[in-house]
């Protein structure tokens, strides 16, 4: 089964990569980027299914919360509250290190999320150092201006948060952070940039979010990404925000009809979990790596037994954790809240501590 899921994972890399390409036909210079990284991808997937036949499991991408710093203190930020489960943010060296070894292992794409990543004053030369990983980068967009988005390499993604319309986003992100937004917006589109936004859908803004009209006003600024993550109550209580199983389908199917209206890609986070057989994370599609360098199943799932600021990329990728987390299909299975590893959190914290147990017995 986790075979059939990696060849529909890497299908649909293709496929939204095959669509950036189109998207961007009309800028030379960033269309033949993303077509020779299009073409990149097959030698990736070698270098992966290699890894495979040695018992290995290479997910195709990572998400590393690159900081714990942030300029804004949104409510419900998921990285606030783990703050104090990790320890000082990996140095730039142990990054760059890490990059190396991801793309050597058939890693191309890597999100970067924070804190707020443009708190790091290297992080575009970073990125720049690496050409051959494509980085989406989550940002809150208030410290972008026009010099820095006139410096991002064409590897580099930016993907600016929201939450809907001016009410949601100042609601949860702090008084007037939308209208602060709009020159970052203006200035991406000037710069001819593919630029995204990352919308947490709840029930209150579903119903916006998921407009032609709300759509037609950001592809008019320039955007050509959107991707719709669930809400996921940080505090682990249920509230009712949180969209429920009717709510998700009707995601899917403005998905899909919104990509056929609209030039832009659409990404729906964690989607339909159940055409690649349950959740994609603990390394089954992508794992999460701490700031510190512990790697976890997702940003969500903030339990880990390894790091990578004490063992290399390929190491940490064997976790016990991990592997055994990836064998229980009862934990990845889609739930009723779509976030699997958040509902069954009390377990997979069990089947960490068993993990550790063993590991200190062996």
């Amino acid at each position: 089964m986790q075979h059939t899921a990696r060849k529909l994972l890497y299908r649909t890399i293709l496929s939204l990569l095959l669509r950036a390409f189109r998207l961007t036909l009309s800028s030379p210079c960033q269309g033949l980027w993303f077509l020779r990284f299009l073409l990149r991808q097959i030698g990736y997937n070698r270098i992966r299914n290699r890894y495979i036949l040695q018992g290995i499991n290479i997910p195709p991408l990572i998400i590393h919360s690159i900081t714990k710093r942030c300029n804004l203190h949104c409510k419900g930020c998921y990285a606030l509250v783990n703050q104090h489960r990790s320890g000082s943010d990996l140095t730039r060296r142990q990054k760059d290190s890490l990059y190396t070894q991801a793309r050597q292992l058939g890693i191309g794409i890597i999100l970067i999320a924070g804190g707020e990543p443009f708190t790091v004053p290297d992080l575009i030369d970073l990125c720049a150092k690496h050409p051959g990983i494509l980085f989406p980068v989550f940002t809150n967009g208030l410290l972008l201006d026009p010099h820095l988005i006139n410096r991002l390499p064409l590897n580099f993604l930016p993907v600016v948060s929201s939450e809907g319309d001016f009410q949601h986003t100042d609601r949860r992100r702090g008084t007037a952070v939308s209208e602060k937004l709009l020159p970052v917006l203006d200035a991406l589109a000037q710069a001819k940039r593919f630029w995204g936004v990352s919308i947490t859908v709840n029930k209150d803004n579903l119903a916006t979010i998921a407009s032609d009209e709300f759509t037609a006003g950001l592809v008019h600024q320039g955007c050509r990404l959107f991707f719709w993550i669930e809400y996921v109550p940080v505090n682990g209580i249920m509230d009712e925000s949180v969209i429920d199983q009717d709510d998700r389908a009707l995601m899917q199917e403005r998905v899909d009809v919104l990509s056929h209206k609209f030039p832009a890609i659409f990404v729906n986070f964690p989607g339909d979990e159940q055409l690649y057989d349950g959740c994609l994370a603990a390394g089954k599609g992508f794992v999460h790596i701490q700031s510190d360098g512990a790697l976890e199943p997702c940003p969500f799932s903030p339990f880990s037994d390894v790091s990578i600021a004490h063992t290399t990329l390929i190491e940490a990728l064997r976790s016990r954790f991990l592997s055994t987390l990836r064998s229980r299909e009862d934990l990845l299975r889609e739930t009723r809240y779509g976030c699997a590893l958040w509902e069954n959190r009390t377990e997979v914290e069990d089947l960490l501590q068993s993990c550790k147990n063993s590991q200190n017995q062996s």
